[in-house]
Formats: C-alpha cells, structure tokens, sequence
C-alpha cells in the first residue's frame, strides 16, 4: 500500500501544485518486524528502500484512537492527518463456527489434518483448504502461508481425497512446495525470493513478478489477458508506472508517424511493382510479367544449391550432343572462356568496389549486407527452397505478399501485423544475401510503425474496435450480469 502511495506522491504534488516534501507517508506497525512471510534480510531491503523513499517507519508501534485530523499512537505523539489507510489481514468466515467447526488462534482459521479435512470430522466428507485452512506444517510449525500457492496446493489435496474417498484408494497428505515469494514495493520496486536459494530486489524482483503473471495467463489459456497485461503494465502505462520507468508506454500522439507509415509502404509497393513489371513499363499493363519479372520462369534467388541444379540439368543436356555439336560447343566454351575472365575480373572490379555506408555516397558501389547464406541457415533455406520449381513458386508468392503488405501499411489495415512481417521480410532478405547495407533502416522503420498509427489515421481505427468486439464476444462468449 505505501508502494503505491511513493508512486502517486509525485503525480499529486505535480497536479496539485505541491511541494512533494509537503505530503509525508507513515507506516505504523504494532510488530517488531515488517514482511514477517519474507526472508529477513529481503524484508531489511524494503525497510531501506522506505528510508530511501522518505516513509517514516514506525515499528512497536500501536494506533489507540483515530479522530477526525490525527491519530493517536500509544507513548508517542500523536501524528497529525486526515488521511488514513487502515490494511489488515486474511480471516476466514466466523459462519463456519455454526457447523461446529474448531478454529485455530488467529484469523478464524479452520484446524485442519494432513488430509486437509477438519479436524473433529475426519471421514466425514468435510475439507479445509485454502485461506482459511489452519493445518500446522511440520516444517515451520506455522500454518500454511495465505498465498496463492498454497491455496492451490491445499485445494489439490483435498481434491485428491475427495477422488480417493468416492473411487477408493490412498490418501494424500498435504506437503507444501513453495517456488517462492514476491512483494512488489509500488509499480518499479519490489523483492523476491525463488526457491529459497535466489534472492532478487528492484528491477530484476519486478521482472519475476510479472514473468509470473505472464506464465499465469498463458496457463489458463487466455490471450485477451495476455495482451491486456502488456498493455496495462508496459505501454499504455502513465506517469511511468512500470519497470521501465515509463520508456516503454505508448500513450503519446501517433499521428506524426502517419507519413512515416505512408511512404514507407509505397517504398514496399515499388519495390514489389519492380518484381511484377520486370523490364516492361509500369503503364503499360501488357508489357508485365515479361523479362526480369519475377513470374517468369527465370531463377532470381541467388542460392548456390538452385544454380548447381540448373547447371547439372544443362550439363546433362550437353553431353547428348553430337561430336560437331561437341566441336561448336569447345570453341564457344573457349569464346566464352576469354568472355567470362573478362567479365569476372569486371565483377572482382565492382566487388572490390563495394564500400559499406548506411546511405548511398556518388561513386560508391553499395556494399550487401551478406555474400552469401550463413551456413549454419543454409540447411534451413534448402529444406524451405529445396528446387528451382519451389523457388519460382516463392518469388512469385513474395511478390504477392510484399504488395499486400505495402497496400496494408498506406491504407493503415492490422498496422502492427504488416509492419512486424515488413522487419522480418527484411532479416530474411539481408540473411540471403539480397539486402544491401544502405536499406537497411527498412527494420528500423517497421519497428517504429509498431507504434499503432493505423488507429491514428488510417482503416484500423475502426478495423480494430470491430475485431475486438466480435472476435472475444465469440471466443469468450458476452458478459451479462445477473439478478437475484
């Protein structure tokens, strides 16, 4: 609770027009000690950590009167303030005295065995489990922990006898394994401990907490809560209410990245216009998918094991030739000898040309990001393009594809979607050795119109607000209320 108060301590003074020195935060305990379910010396953390956040801890301390402008505390003065915050702890519910049940000392905690049914009505059908189970543990000689892993393991115990005593069968005894406690100190604070063995504070503890959270909501299935939780705790969080100190929020104007988003999908569209018009003209119509488009039967990928298949299949065909054919062939094989070293020495030329640069430069040939296929991803392009017929089919699959998300990104339809596929077209292009160093700024680019400028201006404004009402209404049905 006063984690969340040092949060919102800046923002009241900020809205208010107060010096924060003004507003002074104090935690009053009657105990010796603070987060008694805490490893000592994680609790001693979080008692630096208020001291370094300016909250005055008062320990053995006891509120003997609460009036209208302060608080009385017994054997020191009293604290003047209209504002109390009064937190307690979990009790069970007193309606269980009604049955005869026995509660242990505190919190009306019902007694429990190691079965978890209560104690007095054993063999009666009647389980304990959850908060309001007060079993003993052996290891601690405490009840167990009113926490979220201890009410799931209680609850599978008495499950497990319930199954036991209706199908016949051995009993289970409740052994509690606890991965861990975590307490979260305000929204960027906080301090764990894992398997009693790694102890966490401040951005790594609050890193755990919400891995935690995220593992949770993929358990249960739910992608709604899944994105909502990211949304709610990284980037649509105000006055930089999370781990990242606010970095990460996205609740600024996305407008002004409009005409990002435009010219950079008529940079994917012109580029993809090249593959379809290949060396025809782009008003011209009739003149497509002629020589240099990529829907022809011409090769386009620059992949060794493609050219070394062609080179065999017409090397294959060589060798049926006659011995005139065989004659013509060495001198044009000679011909072409004295051509190609002409040719390559021009090509080493260029290549020794090619400078790196991260924009063109006049009289600089461009230099490619990669020669050639890594080869530990060579395995993985051969079994995706394992021939030049799959080959033909990907070019003309990628063109289709890069011209749908190039009208995509300027009419501003599933934004997000088109630019995140836009970045990893781009990794792939430059890890085949087809993207040169000066486009690179293409990843870039995409990443940055992540941002949801398609609901700024453009189809996903009502795009989006469309699939979110139907989509979850039919995945997770209509909320209604109900009467009684």
């Amino acid at each position: 609770m006063v984690g969340e108060l040092i949060d919102w301590r800046q923002v009241v003074a900020r809205d208010y027009k107060l010096d924060e020195s003004e507003i002074t935060l104090n935690v009053v305990e009657m105990m010796p000690t603070i987060l008694n379910t805490l490893d000592r010396s994680d609790a001693d953390k979080v008692v630096k950590y208020l001291g370094k956040k300016n909250v005055n801890l008062l320990l053995n301390h006891a509120i003997t009167e609460v009036a209208a402008d302060h608080i009385k505390i017994k054997d020191r003065a009293d604290i003047p303030t209209h504002t109390l915050i009064w937190t307690t702890g979990v009790q069970g519910n007193t309606q269980a005295t009604a049955y005869g049940l026995s509660e242990s000392e505190r919190g009306h905690r019902l007694t429990a065995n190691a079965y978890m049914e209560a104690i007095g009505f054993e063999n009666q059908g009647i389980y304990v489990a959850g908060d309001v189970s007060g079993f003993i543990e052996e290891a601690t000689g405490r009840p167990t922990p009113q926490i979220v892993e201890a009410a799931e393991q209680t609850a599978h115990t008495a499950s497990e006898n319930i199954i036991a005593a209706i199908k016949g069968g051995d009993k289970h005894k409740f052994v509690g394994k606890y991965q861990g406690t975590m307490v979260s100190v305000g929204s960027k604070w906080g301090v764990a401990s894992l398997m009693g063995k790694l102890h966490l504070s401040g951005f790594f503890a609050m890193v755990v907490k919400h891995l935690i959270y995220i593992l949770y909501t993929l358990q249960i299935g739910s992608l709604w809560y899944f994105f909502t939780y990211l949304k709610n705790e990284f980037f649509h969080t105000p006055n930089g209410r999370n781990i990242f100190r606010g970095h990460t929020s996205r609740l600024g104007n996305v407008l002004w990245s409009v005409p990002l988003r435009i010219f950079y999908g008529f940079v994917w569209l012109t580029e993809a216009s090249t593959k379809v018009v290949g060396d025809g003209k782009l008003l011209n119509p009739t003149t497509w998918f002629g020589k240099g488009s990529w829907f022809t039967n011409d090769l386009h990928f620059p992949f060794a094991w493609l050219r070394e298949t062609a080179s065999t299949a017409a090397d294959a065909a060589a060798g049926a030739s006659t011995g005139a054919a065989e004659t013509a062939t060495k001198a044009a094989d000679a011909t072409a000898a004295a051509s190609g070293a002409a040719t390559s020495g021009a090509a080493e030329s260029a290549k020794s040309a090619a400078e790196f640069g991260l924009s063109y430069s006049y009289g600089h040939e461009p230099m490619a990001v990669l020669d050639k296929v890594p080869n530990w991803l060579e395995p993985i392009f051969k079994f995706m393009i394992p021939n030049k017929e799959v080959a033909l089919f990907m070019q003309k699959f990628m063109s289709i594809v890069e011209i749908a998300l190039a009208l995509a990104l300027i009419v501003g339809a599933f934004t997000w979607i088109a630019a995140a596929a836009t970045a990893a077209l781009t990794v792939m292009f430059s890890l085949s050795g087809m993207f040169y160093w000066v486009n690179i700024w293409f990843i870039f680019v995409a990443i940055a119109l992540m941002n949801g400028s398609g609901r700024s201006f453009g189809l996903d404004k009502w795009i989006q607000p469309w699939l979110q009402k139907h989509f979850f209404n039919w995945w997770y049905g209509k909320s209604k209320s109900l009467y009684k």
